[in-house]
């Protein structure tokens, strides 16, 4: 891939990356994507942050995976991280999909 090929793929990815993570740009989570009830396993994953461990959250499609993902960032934004520390990223978003490899992981790295 020619560098110039690269950088306008990283800006592509990155577009994508700022609709996803809209809280980069302002100051909370949008109650539509955090929802009004508190799901029950936030708690649990929270304490579960605090170890050094990689923590997986799975489940069937449409069970709240996202909600306590955006529940958890409004948490941590709220307990002063800086929102631009906190990357989410949905690999079922189509606009995701074609970024999957190298490119991904340079815009991480850069």
């Amino acid at each position: 891939m020619m560098p110039q090929d690269l950088s306008m793929t990283q800006a592509s990815l990155l577009a994508v990356l700022r609709e996803q993570n809209p809280w980069w740009t302002r100051e909370a989570v949008p109650m539509q994507l955090q929802r009004e009830y508190r799901r029950m396993e936030l708690k649990e994953i929270k304490t579960e942050l605090k170890s050094d461990k990689i923590l997986a959250i799975t489940g069937p499609r449409r069970a709240g995976k996202t909600t306590v993902m955006y529940q958890l960032i409004q948490d941590l934004s709220t307990q002063g991280v800086d929102p631009r520390r906190i990357l989410f990223v949905n690999f079922d978003n189509p606009g995701v999909v074609p970024y999957m490899g190298r490119p991904f992981l340079d815009i991480l790295n850069g």
